[in-house]
């Protein structure tokens, strides 16, 4: 995934989406707040006999966390109708972020003093710790949640545009961050739109440094990992330290 700091780099990842797309007129993303913590990849795949359950987890590193991301109440350990008449995927592969709200970490901090251990700086370094605790248990006791951002892999369902995926799997039991993601068909949109969240950022219950902006089209996005030898379907808009 791309990383960018500024209008300017935004503005250049959107000629790169059209040039190698061959397009010569507005793309649509799809953009969300990025949240302070720690990006995991979560594997379901149908068993014998189903359901489709989570089978695996993994951080970017590689570090198994399966057992330790079993403990989050917000990720099920079974995909759920909860509704719509959607088909369950014969296998899912997802990307999602785990992060600890700002007043949870507060606390957990007052209690970490309490106990002589020194406070997590972050809602990242507090996630990075309770998902590669040894016992389970002691993940368990952390306020630890979970939104989907992405899906790399999915195997039995077709959808068209990236909006429709995460409204899936919210259809299915999973979490996503579905009152902040807005679509946008214009690039100078998405710029207005990460300025705002930066403004505002204070006004969310969890810590955020940036937007995560997804070309909306799955197609596009099919195309654009072809095209690529790197992917090019996702940018990360940090925000800069003041």
């Amino acid at each position: 995934m791309e990383i960018a700091s500024g209008a300017d780099d935004i503005r250049k990842f959107d000629r790169r989406v059209k040039d190698l797309c061959d397009i010569e007129g507005p793309v649509e993303y799809a953009v969300e707040p990025r949240i302070r913590g720690l990006s995991v990849q979560l594997v379901y795949a149908k068993g014998s006999p189903p359901p489709v359950a989570l089978a695996e987890a993994c951080t970017q590193r590689g570090d198994d966390i399966t057992k330790n991301i079993k403990t989050i109440l917000s990720v099920p350990l079974k995909l759920e109708r909860i509704h719509g008449d959607l088909p369950f995927p014969e296998l899912l592969v997802l990307w999602g972020v785990v992060y600890v709200e700002t007043e949870a970490l507060r606390s957990l901090n007052r209690e970490r003093s309490r106990g002589g251990l020194p406070p997590f700086r972050d809602s990242r370094e507090a996630v990075d710790d309770s998902l590669l605790q040894e016992d389970p248990r002691v993940t368990a006791q952390r306020p630890l949640d979970m939104f989907c951002c992405a899906v790399s892999e999915m195997r039995g369902v077709s959808l068209e545009t990236h909006l429709e995926m995460m409204l899936a799997l919210q259809s299915w039991g999973l979490r996503v961050n579905r009152p902040h993601i807005k679509l946008f068909a214009d690039v100078g949109e998405v710029i207005g739109h990460c300025q705002d969240l930066k403004k505002n950022k204070a006004a969310f219950p969890f810590e955020i440094d940036g937007a995560l902006i997804q070309v909306n089209s799955l197609d596009l996005q099919a195309r654009l990992n072809i095209e690529s030898g790197k992917r090019t379907r996702a940018l990360e808009f940090r925000f800069s330290r003041p």
